[in-house]
């Protein structure tokens, strides 16, 4: 949604596909330095995997934020206390466990097929060092 509002076009090889560990961020981070395919900025799919990311950024000479930004997701308790401190996503993992036991509950009781639900929950951008840096270059 936010590069629709932009008006930037995703290109499909912006998106790479990894895992949910720290090895894996480690891997796919260093699969692109080699392949001199170096982002500007890298939202990961998960904390653990940004770290991941951030080891080999620092291994191969980058900067964080000023070569690259990274942004994890799930704000994990380390977020802050890692160098440069890293700009994760938290998820209101609280709601999100209310949510699903009240729609299973509801599901349960209801004597009706299986009606799909969508529930939008919010999360918050925690902005940190290991992005705010950056140029804006885009208008807000």
């Amino acid at each position: 949604k936010a590069m629709s509002k932009y008006q930037i076009n995703v290109d499909p090889s912006w998106i790479v596909e990894t895992g949910l560990y720290v090895e894996e961020g480690e891997h796919t981070m260093q699969r692109l330095i080699d392949n001199d395919d170096i982002p500007e900025a890298i939202f990961c799919v998960n904390d653990m995997t940004a770290l991941g990311a951030m080891r080999i950024v620092k291994k191969n000479g980058f900067s964080i934020p000023e070569d690259i930004a990274i942004v994890g997701f799930t704000e994990t308790p380390f977020c802050p206390l890692v160098d440069p401190p890293l700009t994760s996503v938290h998820q209101p993992t609280f709601e999100i466990g209310q949510t699903a036991a009240r729609l299973l509950l509801k599901q349960m009781e209801s004597e009706s097929y299986l009606i799909p639900e969508t529930v939008v929950l919010n999360g918050t951008l925690n902005i940190r060092e290991s992005s705010e840096k950056r140029k804006q270059t885009i208008p807000a």
